[in-house]
């Protein structure tokens, strides 16, 4: 009787949407899981880019703490102007 139950449910769902599943994570939750916060310890204000997603990272004095993307994180420390915190 669970199978039909289950059938009938499924049958149900709008085309294209999928049942949640426990214990499943959204794209945000493991997009964050992927950051590292880095803290510019240079003077002035700087723009480097991310080896690995070629994204654009601008820091200052006032936004000196930020949050990359976690492949981008060895290139950027190894200049010397980026600690991990």
């Amino acid at each position: 009787m669970g199978c039909c139950d289950q059938r009938r449910q499924a049958a149900a769902l709008p085309a294209g949407d999928a049942a949640p599943r426990v214990g499943a994570t959204s794209r945000a939750d493991a997009s964050a899981d992927r950051k590292a916060r880095v803290r510019y310890v240079g003077r002035g204000p700087v723009a480097v880019r991310g080896a690995v997603t070629a994204r654009s990272y601008r820091f200052d004095d006032a936004h000196a703490i930020q949050l990359i993307d976690l492949r981008d994180l060895p290139s950027i420390v190894r200049t010397g102007l980026f600690h991990r915190v």
